[in-house]
């Protein structure tokens, strides 16, 4: 089919990727801006418009119905802007999103985070029409996807992407399943905010298994935050340890775990298994740098 891509990072590239393997053709990719990162004065592509570049994949930051003729659908993967109704009412199949969730429950801009957050053991992915409402269009297809205890916001999302790139592509082998969508139930619709960085510091006072599920909702960026003996750092991955109420909430530690020297936080019941982090200002580390690298976090009497 001849499709108009609507996407940004690298979740969006995975099914621009697949979509051109699967032999259709992309007439034209709108993805964002180049952006500024934080302390640079150098300009960044999106992973989308980066690979467009590369691959000859003719882009665009906008697009108007007087550019959709031919075009028989829009695929919108993980862009994050609103897409005027003019757009995808100017071509057959209408415009078809890939979201990361069981609609209509979790729709918004962070419904893998609100899954992790909320310790459920199932998500999935939604394929749907857009109309005018966010994220409310009639259901063509879904996935249920189970949450693995090793999953993390990253990989979870790419799992799901990945899932959505199937379902699509089986859509659009057979296009007029879109006309057959069903409506969403609006009586069930739950809806999501966006994470702001204040939403990721860590509370010691709070049980073991509800600091790791922010750890793993926060992800990367902005990522779960907080302070070690004056210093900064944002835990990227940790694990539930021994069961313990002894300690102090935010008392750090040295355990054991698989046979391999790991640090601790203590949690209101649980120690809390630091396994990489990044200090302030500087790279990614793993849990035994920490020891290395940091001693007077853990000279405690």
């Amino acid at each position: 089919m001849k499709i108009v891509f609507f996407g940004t990072d690298d979740n969006s590239l995975v099914v621009l990727k697949g979509l051109l393997l699967g032999g259709h053709e992309i007439k034209m990719v709108v993805t964002s801006q180049d952006y500024l990162k934080a302390r640079s004065k150098k300009k960044y592509a999106s992973p989308v418009n980066e690979y467009c570049v590369e691959n000859k994949v003719p882009s665009s930051v906008g697009l108007s119905s007087k550019n959709l003729e031919g075009v028989d659908v829009i695929v919108v993967a993980s862009y994050g802007k609103i897409i005027s109704e003019s757009l995808f009412k100017a071509v057959p199949y209408g415009a078809l999103n890939i979201h990361p969730s069981l609609l209509p429950s979790y729709r918004g801009p962070s419904p893998v985070r609100t899954a992790l957050l909320n310790q459920d053991k199932e998500t999935g992915v939604s394929i749907i029409s857009l109309n005018s409402k966010m994220d409310s269009g009639p259901i063509i297809k879904q996935e249920k996807v189970v949450i693995k205890d090793g999953d993390s916001l990253e990989s979870l999302t790419h799992k799901l992407f990945s899932r959505g790139l199937e379902n699509l592509l089986d859509i659009l082998s057979n296009p007029q399943v879109i006309k057959s969508a069903r409506a969403q139930e609006e009586a069930r619709a739950t809806y999501t905010n966006k994470f702001l960085k204040e939403d990721g510091i860590i509370d010691w006072k709070q049980p073991g298994k509800s600091i790791i599920s922010k750890i793993k909702a926060m992800g990367k960026s902005p990522g779960a935050h907080t302070t070690v003996g004056g210093k900064k750092f944002i835990i990227y991955q940790a694990v539930l340890g021994e069961k313990a109420t002894g300690l102090e909430p935010g008392r750090t530690g040295i355990s054991i775990f698989k046979g391999t020297k790991t640090p601790f936080i203590q949690s209101k019941d649980h120690q809390v298994l630091i396994m990489s982090l990044k200090p302030e200002n500087k790279k990614e580390i793993t849990g035994t740098d920490l020891i290395n690298g940091y001693p007077e976090l853990f000279n405690k009497d």
